[in-house]
């Protein structure tokens, strides 16, 4: 099962392979053949480049480290050396890499590029043809990884851009970028990790500054024309933003009514609008000037529409005793029921757009205190506010 090579003629030499066909030398395809060949399966890896994990070797940044914590990372039956680090670096990876293939004498065949692959029916068996041979096989297994081309998305303008665009496969270090003002598109993994490796090479990411805005009132970012990404705030994460997610289009009223046991689904508003696109910004994060904005990006939004909120928060209070008439709307109800209803109490908040989120308190009896600060006295009944 090597490599084979032209006959005379251009005609190809056939190879039978006994197992599996393996696609891709990377984990997933050595930790496939370990795993066959720990069954007493033979196998036979195709593989485009001269090495084993190559794109960790020839197409990722200096700094790349594993994302997860290596116990999680590991491959079957051969573990992590014991003093590699809880985040293993690119080239310890590497070495993991190499030293599984040694351990379970995986040799596959370098620089095959699969040209076809199909099953032919004819014969029941699978044909794989490279530029060098024709292999056939019972079964064929593709490991080619999610990653192994590049995604670049189309941006008008970019022929314009006079300086480098470069995708981060061919990324290496902020070194290239020292003292130079970078624009990241994406936020991911990738995007997170060289923003930091530039800024550690004196590299600046696109940011912008804002002064706080003026008051006690709760701060929010208003992510209106934003896609999806992620945003900074003084280096402090607010999270992942998606205002393009909207919210179900059915189940909002036109008016509001809270008659009867409270639900929070009684008031519904802005259906089929954006989920969210109000995000907190806590003021302990603030300065009054020179606060800084990160923003990374992934759907292309405009960040110019971005703009800051103040939020007013506050509460509502009211009661009724059995002396207070019962509401207007409903006194031609005594008339056809021909019962006499008591008197109701009704809520609702003073400003547009603004709902009751919860009831913090309720009593059938002669509460203590005032707005903000009631208690239950002797003569209460404290499951009113369940009832409520």
């Amino acid at each position: 099962m090597g490599s084979c090579k032209n006959q005379e003629g251009n005609r190809q030499n056939c190879l039978w392979v006994h197992g599996p066909i393996i696609v891709g030398a990377g984990p997933s395809g050595n930790l496939i053949s370990a795993c066959l060949k720990n069954n007493g399966v033979r196998s036979l890896i195709l593989e485009r480049s001269d090495c084993i994990a190559s794109l960790r070797k020839q197409r990722t940044y200096d700094r790349l480290k594993l994302h997860l914590p290596k116990q999680f990372c590991e491959l079957p039956l051969f573990g992590f050396p014991e003093n590699f680090p809880k985040y293993p670096t690119k080239h310890q990876f590497i070495s993991y890499m190499e030293s599984y293939a040694s351990h379970f004498n995986i040799e596959p065949s370098f620089e095959q590029v699969v040209k076809r692959a199909e099953f032919d029916s004819t014969i029941g068996f699978w044909r794989v043809q490279t530029q060098d041979c024709e292999y056939i096989s019972w079964w064929i297994i593709v490991a080619t990884g999610e990653n192994v081309e590049p995604a670049i998305p189309e941006i008008p303008g970019i022929e314009r851009f006079d300086g480098p665009v470069v995708f981060t496969s061919l990324y290496t270090s902020g070194s290239d970028f020292r003292n130079q003002s970078v624009l990241l598109v994406g936020c991911g993994n990738s995007g997170m990790e060289v923003s930091l490796d530039l800024c550690k090479h004196n590299a600046t990411p696109h940011m912008t500054n804002f002064d706080a805005p003026s008051g006690n009132n709760p701060i929010a970012l208003d992510f209106t024309g934003m896609g999806k990404g992620e945003a900074w705030v003084n280096g402090q994460s607010i999270g992942r933003y998606w205002p393009t997610n909207n919210a179900p289009s059915s189940g909002c009223t036109n008016s509001c009514n809270y008659r009867g046991p409270y639900n929070s689904n009684k008031c519904l508003k802005n259906c089929g609008k954006p989920s969210q696109q109000l995000y907190h910004v806590p003021r302990s994060w603030l300065q009054s000037s020179g606060n800084t904005l990160v923003l990374f990006e992934e759907m292309g939004g405009d960040p110019t529409q971005l703009s800051f909120a103040t939020k007013q928060i506050g509460s509502l209070c009211s009661h009724v005793s059995e002396s207070h008439p019962q509401p207007v709307d409903m006194w031609s109800t005594d008339q056809m029921t021909g019962k006499k209803s008591g008197p109701m109490l009704s809520l609702e908040c003073p400003f547009p757009n603004q709902i009751i989120s919860s009831i913090k308190f309720a009593s059938f009896g002669t509460p203590r205190g005032t707005c903000g600060s009631f208690s239950h006295s002797q003569c209460s009944d404290n499951g009113a506010l369940s009832i409520i």
